[in-house]
């Protein structure tokens, strides 16, 4: 608890490193991914993992920074309580696979705020898979983000993944340059899952 990434530096994770050149795939079409999608080159080892983690954390602030050139999710925020993201700045290749920005998973009381985001994947998600964590029936609430800039290959918001429960959450004052979807709900990943979402409210996108 009472844990602070801030300032100015930058965490640069070497994913030009890991990722093969992009290609196109069958089900690619439309918008999204519209620049082909790179994958990790060792197909065993994969890759590293998220970038910034914090798991069952409370009072948590990152603020300032700037990451780039990340190997999987930016990040990722899960069974946190209390926590406040702002001013941070991503920059992921556009054809970068699972280079979210921001992911909030089974997380309550969280603000992201003045964020710039440009990656491949999905910019910010709401997540309710709390399989891992020990309280089992922690739900994803009172999110708010606002006064953001997101860029993305996949979507700008995907709200749903994991069995569980999204509620009271307000997103408001955001620009999107691009996006295969601007929010996408989605109550079932892969036929896996069953999230409950409720009281989500979307406002001058």
């Amino acid at each position: 608890k009472d844990v602070a990434i801030t300032r100015l530096g930058v965490i640069d994770g070497r994913g030009d490193f890991f990722f093969e050149e992009p290609r196109e795939y069958p089900w690619m079409s439309g918008y999204g991914w519209r620049y082909g999608m790179s994958k990790a080159r060792d197909k065993e080892i994969l890759r590293p993992g998220q970038l910034v983690c914090f798991i069952e954390s409370r009072h948590v602030v990152v603020e300032g920074i700037t990451m780039r050139n990340c190997t999987c999710w930016s990040c990722f925020l899960y069974g946190c309580e209390y926590v406040n993201v702002r001013g941070i700045k991503v920059f992921n290749g556009k054809t970068a696979g699972n280079t979210d920005g921001v992911d909030i998973d089974c997380c309550r009381f969280v603000t992201v705020s003045d964020c710039i985001i440009d990656t491949g994947d999905d910019a910010i998600t709401v997540r309710c898979s709390a399989s891992r964590l020990k309280n089992k029936q922690m739900p994803s609430e009172y999110i708010t983000v606002t006064n953001c800039n997101l860029a993305v290959s996949a979507s700008a918001f995907r709200i749903g993944v994991g069995t569980g429960l999204i509620r009271h959450v307000r997103v408001s004052n955001i620009t999107i340059e691009r996006a295969g979807t601007a929010v996408q709900f989605m109550t079932s990943y892969s036929q896996k899952g069953e999230a409950h979402i409720e009281d989500v409210n979307f406002s001058n996108i």
